[in-house]
């Protein structure tokens, strides 16, 4: 996980599976992608991670549990910083499923019966995720006094900076 080169330059740093399964274990949000009317379609969920995939709670509407059962779909999960000013971005993709599972039931536990719906596992077919480093956006660019648009030299310019308070 430690690679200053790519850290000191801003690259995102790749994560082995299992940093990236024990990241996901302490997260409670993510995010399903699937497809709806053949385009992106983006969910915010509560999720646990189970034995073999991840266990999401979909709202209980059946036309949106058929659409996500035995299809091909992504969840992400993120953290936008940490203590050592890195952000991390968990990615599972696989084939979702109707599921029961013992870590469901701590998933609807977790949110008191108030979130109600049909629990969806996804398996840990394909898992990516890579530490970003977090940029500080009043960061000036080559000490010129000007903010870029990404905080990084060599971008857009939006115009001078202003001192911070």
């Amino acid at each position: 996980m430690e690679d200053l080169g790519r850290r000191a330059r801003g690259l995102p740093e790749p994560l082995e599976r299992g940093e990236c399964l024990a990241l996901l274990a302490g997260a409670t949000v993510g995010r399903l992608v699937l497809s709806r009317g053949g385009l992106p379609f983006v969910l915010p969920v509560p999720f646990a991670v189970g034995e073999d995939g991840v266990l999401v709670l979909v709202p209980a509407d059946p036309e949106l549990v058929d659409r996500v059962a035995d299809a091909v779909v992504a969840f992400e999960a993120e953290s936008p910083s940490t203590t050592e000013g890195l952000g991390w971005s968990v990615s599972v993709v696989g084939t979702a499923e109707r599921s029961v599972d013992s870590a469901g039931e701590v998933l609807r536990m977790r949110h008191h019966g108030a979130v109600c719906g049909e629990l969806v596992r996804i398996p840990f077919a394909l898992v990516t995720g890579q530490l970003l480093p977090m940029v500080d956006p009043h960061r000036t660019a080559g000490g010129t006094g000007e903010v870029t648009a990404s905080g990084a030299a060599g971008t857009r310019r939006r115009g001078p900076a202003t001192p911070a308070p």
